[in-house]
């Protein structure tokens, strides 16, 4: 009996520190459900598990709860998240297979990931070319302009293909790019 009232115990004092820790890591980083359990786990296994040894199933009950309870509050919602990593990395610049890279290593679904751009692409008022043609024109303006020289082009090809953008989408920019005038800085 008295077995059982400590582990109830430990229970709600671990269970209370990992909420608190859930809701500090919550106020400073943007993170989907996987991920941060998964943060959660690192932070249960590295902390307080050398104070005394957890059960793996307690461990992953009281994360559980933890991230239930705090989408129960809204403070982790997939949609939103894989919305605004959207938006971020299309602000950035970046290509779209970069962007669906960056999104899947954050644990999102695929369903998510495509969900996410659908709305963009909506909200925006797109198409998928559209907005991977002003993803590049963004990408160029930031990293690319500097490089007009002829001799450049490959460089400057080889740099936008590695940030996610198609060859085709690059030499029509390169070529619209090559057709303006220099402008002086």
């Amino acid at each position: 009996m008295e077995d059982k009232a400590r582990q109830n115990k430990l229970q709600e004092k671990y269970e209370k520190k990992l909420f608190n820790a859930g809701v500090f890591y919550l106020q400073r980083y943007a993170a989907s459900i996987d991920h941060f359990k998964t943060i959660l786990a690192r932070k249960l296994k590295k902390k307080w598990a050398e104070e005394e040894t957890l059960e793996p199933d307690f461990a992953k009950g009281m994360i559980e709860r933890t991230a239930e309870k705090l989408k129960g509050y809204g403070a982790l919602n997939d949609g939103i998240y894989a919305g605004q990593l959207f938006r971020k990395f299309h602000q950035q610049g970046l290509g779209r297979a970069v962007i669906i890279q960056k999104m899947k290593l954050k644990r999102l679904s695929d369903d998510q990931i495509k969900q996410a751009e659908e709305d963009f692409l909506q909200e925006h008022n797109h198409n998928n070319e559209d907005a991977e043609y002003e993803r590049a024109q963004l990408y160029f303006k930031r990293k690319i302009a500097k490089l007009r020289l002829p001799e450049q082009e490959e460089k400057a090809i080889s740099r936008m293909a590695r940030a996610g953008f198609s060859y085709n989408i690059i030499k029509s920019l390169l070529k619209t790019e090559r057709d303006l005038p220099e402008t002086p800085d």
